[in-house]
């Protein structure tokens, strides 16, 4: 073995093996030299600490990659729409995008079992916005369509002292929503 338990992959299941081996050799009362109880000692907690290190990169790596599929897919429906963000937010499973120029609000969500949705939303179809619990923007619409929850990912700095992001979302979008009469929205 090369020594250096990090460096190559096989030595992590040759740690294990040795390990076994070791350990079946002292049960069955066939060493008993007490330097083998050492080398037990050591490669159980080297093999715990390489499966924990290696589930953790794989978890990580499967985040990295969830969020490049969605970036991409984000990016290539909003070109296809001839979109020009002026803004862009992640949200818990998918992302928000906002064409101030041309009226026009982008939402790409991913779903468990359609794969990625695509809204290309119109302003003037928006009634009115809210946030609720600082995570939840909520859109209403004229013509008393269902409003749409968009979730934002919980913060992950405890007490920062900037708006959450929906708060600042719904004031971005209350600016932008053409005013109207109080008649009609009554």
């Amino acid at each position: 073995m090369s020594g250096n338990f990090t460096k190559y992959r096989p030595d992590g299941p040759a740690l294990l093996l040795l390990a076994l081996a070791t350990g079946a050799a002292l049960e069955a009362g066939l060493v008993s030299d007490s330097r083998w109880y050492a080398l037990l000692y050591v490669t159980i907690p080297l093999i715990v600490i390489l499966l924990v290190r290696r589930v953790l990169l794989d978890k990580a790596r499967r985040r990295r990659r969830r969020h490049k599929q969605l970036l991409d897919h984000f990016t290539r429906q909003a070109e296809r729409h001839g979109l020009r963000l002026s803004c862009q937010e992640r949200l818990r499973d998918g992302m928000i995008g906002l064409d101030a120029r041309s009226g026009k609000l982008f939402v790409c969500q991913r779903h468990q079992t359609l794969g990625f949705q695509a809204r290309l939303l119109s302003l003037p179809t928006i009634a009115a916005c809210s946030a609720r619990n600082g995570q939840v923007l909520r859109l209403h619409f004229l013509r008393r369509r269902r409003p749409i929850d968009l979730v934002f990912p919980s913060p992950r700095v405890e007490g920062s002292a900037t708006l959450p992001l929906a708060h600042s979302w719904a004031q971005l979008l209350r600016q932008l929503l053409p005013s109207r009469p109080a008649a009609a929205s009554a």
